[in-house]
């Protein structure tokens, strides 16, 4: 029973799915954090949205070249892989074209002024990624950390992505808030994902798929994925300690006090089904897809029911060792063995 309640090597990691974060803020549940102060970190922010969208059309040629001087592989994936307006070195005037009709679209121009209405700059996002990055080289000292910060407008198509270790970068137009108004193409579970608050946990979880692999994209049966995934909540906690729960597992604040008030019932029902060890990925994506619940527990639950689950038994995990084994060490621990020694049993 449930309580009420690589020619280029591109990781395009696909996160699709401030007040910034001081919306995020755990007011009042204060975390044991370390001392950062001394880890020096060094990030350029870019605004590629503002460089490109502002291009002089009447010298298209002239102005792509500039562009392309200026981000290299940036602009080649933005151009090819996320827009698809044609080739890079295209000397066939299609590119210079079709960029110029793009730019001189009366909705594109829309969305662009509505991004830069509400993301007019970036500074205190701008610190808060920097804080990010400290605590990951605190945790992860091995960790590869992108030099470079790089907003774009995706086309309503790119929430965080990585491209090679150089760059991480968002598509500001897919952080608007779940009201706007073109996000009446999505189902509403999606869209409610759209908010600004969701902008920097999906950039350290494209960051850290970039270094150790999507854990939503693992082999193994539904157990080890739910783990591999909580070992990225994990991750999440510890390089975001002041972001809420609810924003690093992207669950609603009710959401997330139904897993709480129903941690024993869940791991009831996964048991009683005795889905754990199945590794159809029909049964996998069950518990950690996009959905607006998950299958078979009541609607009050949130879909992606396995990344709490998994954190769960991470955080139990840890917990239980008696010594305290690094990230990059539970990173790389074998799901059974994590498992096994966690002795989770809410």
């Amino acid at each position: 029973m449930f309580l009420i309640p690589k020619k280029h090597i591109i990781a395009l990691s696909f996160v699709v799915f401030i007040s910034l974060l001081l919306g995020a803020c755990q007011c009042g549940n204060k975390k044991s954090k370390p001392d950062i102060s001394k880890i020096n970190i060094s990030i350029e922010t870019l605004r590629f949205d503002k460089d490109f969208q502002t291009m002089d059309t009447n010298h298209m040629e002239q102005s792509l070249a500039a562009l392309e001087k200026k981000y290299d592989i940036y602009y080649d994936v933005y151009v090819h892989d996320i827009m698809k307006f044609g080739y890079r070195r295209d000397s066939s005037g299609y590119l210079a074209a079709n960029i110029k009709g793009y730019l001189r679209n009366g909705d594109m121009k829309g969305l662009y002024d509505t991004v830069q209405q509400r993301f007019p700059n970036l500074n205190l996002f701008e610190k808060e990624l920097k804080n990010s990055f400290q605590f990951a080289r605190f945790y992860c000292p091995s960790v590869k950390l992108p030099s470079k910060f790089a907003t774009c407008i995706g086309g309503l198509n790119m929430g965080a992505f990585t491209i090679d270790t150089d760059y991480v970068s968002v598509g500001l137009d897919l952080f608007l808030g779940e009201k706007f108004v073109h996000y009446d193409v999505f189902p509403q579970y999606i869209s409610a994902k759209f908010i600004p608050q969701l902008m920097l946990p999906n950039m350290m979880k494209a960051i850290y798929n970039n270094n150790y692999g999507n854990p939503y994209t693992s082999k193994g049966n539904v157990i080890n994925t739910m783990i591999e995934i909580g070992k990225q909540q994990y991750f999440l906690e510890k390089v975001l300690p002041d972001v809420s729960a609810e924003y690093l597992f992207a669950y609603s604040s009710d959401q997330l006090k139904w897993c709480e008030a129903s941690e024993k019932s869940i791991w009831q029902f996964l048991s009683d089904k005795d889905d754990f060890y199945k590794e159809r990925d029909e049964d996998v994506r069950h518990y950690i897809g996009e959905q607006p619940s998950t299958p078979g527990m009541p609607p009050e639950g949130p879909g992606n029911i396995g990344a709490w689950v998994g954190y769960k038994v991470v955080s139990a995990y840890m917990q239980s060792m008696n010594f305290k084994p690094t990230i990059e060490q539970l990173i790389q621990t074998d799901p059974k063995e994590i498992l096994a020694k966690s002795k989770y049993k809410p």
